[in-house]
């Protein structure tokens, strides 16, 4: 009788456990989504406004990050477009960040 109660605890533990875990990747999805949207919607409405210049700005300063600085142009690319940025204005901030770094 004592087995199956200690049992019955380790299974209620192991299911906690398991619901926590999963309650923690739901929040960590829902902020990554809620994080693209943001920076989606800051970088088209800074291009949709005729304000390119800033929306390049905004770039730069992803771009600039040491951390960045080390991946290919390609990955940047296709992070900027991704962010809804066309495919002119992510090449146009590839270069000046190109142009900064020299």
């Amino acid at each position: 009788m004592a087995e199956r109660v200690e049992e019955a605890k380790e299974k209620k533990a192991a299911q906690k456990v398991a619901t926590e875990a999963k309650d923690a990747e739901r929040k960590a999805r829902h902020q990554e989504l809620a994080d693209k949207t943001r920076d989606h919607f800051l970088v088209k409405s800074n291009l949709e406004n005729d304000n390119k210049e800033a929306a390049i700005q905004n770039a730069l300063k992803f771009l600039q990050h040491p951390m960045m600085m080390q991946s290919p142009d390609e990955q940047k690319l296709m992070f900027l477009v991704s962010k809804g940025f066309d495919e002119a204005a992510a090449k146009e901030a590839l270069i000046r960040a190109r142009e900064a770094a020299a």
